[in-house]
């Protein structure tokens, strides 16, 4: 016996065979149908890296029903039918997947925890478990030979947001030193989205968004190294 490319690739990425299969399968499906967000995060949650998956508690088995139906669309596999076997690990995936879906839709971990009864820590580790499978899938997309751009550019951007607990709008900030979660949103929010925004907008506003260091960091970024405030100009003088 000899292993396949992909057989080598999966031992190297540390993927259990039965997850690496799934999202394989997964991923063909994805080329060839629209996709969200929660596509990829439901194929997450169905690998044996996610176990335990969050419990669907009594009362909360309705509203997991219907986000199940509502995200039917677009899940990258086909969702049983309530009285058969293996449904209730799908309202699991389902409820473990709207957990990470929060995450990327900047919802605090505090918020989190108490929506989706999550130990403090648990949220990390989960989101470290789904960076890792993502990576994998992005490298198994590649190694199959997938002939879809789009996928492989859904999956990195999805990996970055989870990364920083970001909506798809703040993508171009974090990627600039410094500038996580809590500033990118404040920059968004004031206005500021762009290298060319950053550029122009006035250094003191810069200032009192993210501190006086950072923004100065930040300006450097942009091409602007030269940088004085009020009060380095007050030092300069005294």
């Amino acid at each position: 016996l000899k292993a396949t490319k992909i057989g080598k690739k999966v031992s190297d990425l540390y993927i259990d065979p039965d997850s690496a299969h799934h999202m394989l399968e997964s991923l063909e499906k994805a080329e060839g149908t629209e996709t969200r967000p929660i596509s990829y995060l439901f194929m997450l949650s169905q690998t044996s890296e996610m176990a335990p998956r969050l419990r669907v508690r009594d009362k909360e088995w309705s509203d997991y029903q219907n986000a199940l139906q509502d995200a039917e669309l677009y899940l990258l596999d086909s969702v049983p039918n309530e009285w058969e076997a293996g449904y209730e690990t799908y309202l699991e995936s389902m409820k473990t997947a709207m957990m990470m879906q929060s995450w990327v839709q900047e919802m605090d971990e505090e918020r989190i925890m108490q929506e989706f009864g999550t130990a403090p820590g648990g949220i990390r580790a989960k989101m470290q478990n789904a960076d890792w499978l993502l990576y994998g899938a992005k490298e198994l997309v590649r190694m199959k030979d997938l002939d879809s751009k789009r996928v492989e550019k859904d999956i990195e951007k999805l990996r970055v947001r989870m990364e920083h607990g970001i909506k798809e709008e703040l993508l171009d900030l974090v990627q600039y030193d410094q500038i996580g979660r809590v500033r990118a949103r404040k920059l968004h929010d004031h206005g500021i989205e762009t290298q060319s925004q950053i550029r122009e907008v006035n250094f003191e506003k810069l200032k009192k968004l993210i501190g006086k260091k950072t923004a100065k960091k930040l300006k450097k970024q942009v091409g602007q190294e030269n940088i004085f405030d009020r009060e380095d100009i007050t030092d300069w003088y005294d």
